[in-house]
């Protein structure tokens, strides 16, 4: 009797309930894996789980390969999306890991190709190459055109043609967040800067642009043209970006901009700018002078719609803990330039000291003299009396290690 009623009540339990602890798996501190494997418990309950289950499991995708006994997975993931239709739909974001050693591109220069016209509803799409270079099959660009909902790209650790990285914008016209982590252009040459003038890239008109773990300045990956490439894109991308994040590390040597690149448009003008964050690492040294390309960034930079700015400099000293004038001395040309944007509302000034690469310095040691050496210094407390944007509330200054 008792059996029969728990049948009946499990009959008539409402499958919204269900639905809502379902979907409360992914939100769990857990590691990928551990989700994945409750989720496929779950699905193998009843039918009723199955399709939420199934929402989870596959709205986002990851695969990594990292052998080539891993390609496997990919040929799962092309059999279920063949033999299953209704499952493609779900797939919203793929994240495509690819470190095979001695094969160039790997399986990222074929992607495309094998999942053409079965991801309808993808939007998100993130590729990792492991710092290999990524040689991409001709029909790549061709297929990738049929990823008509994709709106959000990401290349990871990439070494990739100039070219050919346009032409993959090209193909995805509807994208309007890129993000671009550690990616090397591998056909920047002196001669190209002579060709620039006149030359405009075929960029979808992004609203959001990521630009972070650049190459340092004159390396093999990041020659001086390298910095004009960069400006040269966010001249173009300059009517429409509303978010952009920047590293500057490549300006790190540039003291005058203008003059070393005659070609590039003398002001960066974002008409639609709303948040703009900067990340500089700074070799903090005694006898260093300020960091010029970062603050000659700024002087060529003009957004009259922004209104929040984030600045983060991480400070990297080596045998002493530097002069601290010169740093505040940094704060306060950033602090001028901000009170030239009137819609300023929100500045936020981030000193983070990387005590890494510490020589002689004991770190500990580092930590007590930090507060005496800079925090309680007149420099700090003359600048936060005479800023403007402090009084105002707009400005926040903080330190961490």
């Amino acid at each position: 009797m008792s059996t029969s009623s728990h049948q009946v009540a499990s009959m008539t339990f409402p499958y919204e309930i269900y639905d809502e602890i379902i979907s409360a798996v992914p939100e769990l501190d857990e590691s990928r894996t551990t989700i994945v494997g409750i989720l496929s418990r779950c699905a193998l309950v009843c039918r009723g789980w199955l399709p939420r289950c199934q929402h989870h499991l596959y709205s986002t995708v990851y695969l990594r390969m990292y052998n080539p006994t891993s390609y496997i997975r990919l040929r799962y993931l092309w059999r279920t999306l063949r033999n299953t239709p209704h499952i493609s739909p779900l797939v919203r974001e793929l994240t495509v890991s690819d470190g095979v050693e001695g094969q160039p591109g790997g399986i990222l220069r074929l992607l495309p190709i094998f999942l053409a016209w079965k991801l309808p509803n993808i939007s998100a799409l993130t590729l990792l190459s492991e710092g290999t270079r990524l040689e991409l099959h001709p029909s790549f660009f061709a297929a990738l055109t049929t990823m008509k909902a994709l709106t959000s790209l990401r290349l990871i650790q990439t070494r990739i043609i100039r070219t050919e990285f346009h032409r993959v914008l090209a193909a995805l016209p509807h994208v309007s967040d890129l993000k671009l982590d550690g990616v090397a252009w591998q056909d920047l040459r002196e001669s190209c800067v002579h060709q620039w003038p006149g030359y405009r890239p075929n960029i979808p008109p992004l609203s959001s642009l990521c630009m972070t773990d650049t190459p340092k300045a004159d390396t093999e990956y990041a020659p001086f043209t390298y910095r004009a490439y960069m400006l040269l894109i966010l001249s173009v991308l300059g009517p429409t970006v509303s978010t952009l994040h920047l590293d500057i590390d490549a300006f790190y040597k540039t003291t005058n901009i203008i003059e070393e690149l005659p070609n590039v448009p003398p002001i960066l003008y974002f008409k639609r700018l709303r948040s703009l964050t900067l990340r500089y690492c700074w070799k903090f040294k005694p006898t260093e002078s300020p960091p010029e390309g970062f603050l000659s960034f700024l002087d060529r930079l003009e957004a009259p719609s922004l209104q929040t700015l984030n600045i983060a400099l991480q400070v990297r000293p080596k045998h002493e803990l530097g002069d601290p004038d010169t740093l505040f001395g940094v704060a306060r040309n950033i602090d001028i330039y901000a009170s030239r944007v009137t819609s300023l509302t929100v500045l936020n000034i981030l000193v983070i000291f990387d005590l890494n690469f510490l020589l002689q310095w004991d770190k500990d040691s580092f930590k007590e003299q930090l507060s005496d050496h800079f925090l309680c210094h007149p420099a700090f407390e003359q600048w936060r009396r005479t800023s403007k944007l402090f009084a105002r509330g707009v400005l926040t200054i903080k330190f961490a290690i």
